[in-house]
């Protein structure tokens, strides 16, 4: 029934790092409107924590949310106004930004949870020790 909206600033702080632990443990639509990015470190963990995420589709974000499917990505050069539309969209619509939320949360665990990182990696070398073990 209520929308708050938050600026974090002093990032790379402790107090930064303590206001984004605190708000993403409550929040159900995240917005990260990044101009360029690596991996997306804030993305992911609202999609570990099943929020809705609505951010650019900027670097590895583009690989990490499908559009409609587990999030919501936008044009890093588009006008506020389209941000308002998607995250005003997901506001109005619970039914929605849950299945979103479920869906990322769900992505995440099957994409980078520890032991699918551990079977990806053995299974990657699993020629290498292969060849080593018949020379």
């Amino acid at each position: 029934s209520r929308v708050h909206l938050g600026v974090i600033g002093d990032s790379g702080t402790p107090a930064h790092d303590l206001a984004v632990r605190s708000l993403q443990s409550r929040d159900d639509i995240v917005l990260t409107k990044s101009t360029q990015e690596g991996f997306g470190l804030t993305v992911t963990e609202a999609m570990l924590r099943g929020s809705a995420v609505v951010a650019s589709q900027v670097g590895v974000i583009s690989l990490q949310l499908e559009n409609g499917h587990n999030g919501v990505t936008v044009d890093p050069n588009a006008e506020d106004a389209e941000w308002v539309v998607e995250l005003g969209s997901l506001v109005e619509d619970d039914k929605h930004r849950r299945r979103l939320g479920n869906q990322a949360r769900a992505d995440i665990l099957e994409r980078h949870a520890v032991d699918r990182q551990l079977i990806a990696l053995v299974q990657g070398l699993t020629p290498f020790f292969s060849e080593l073990c018949l020379e």
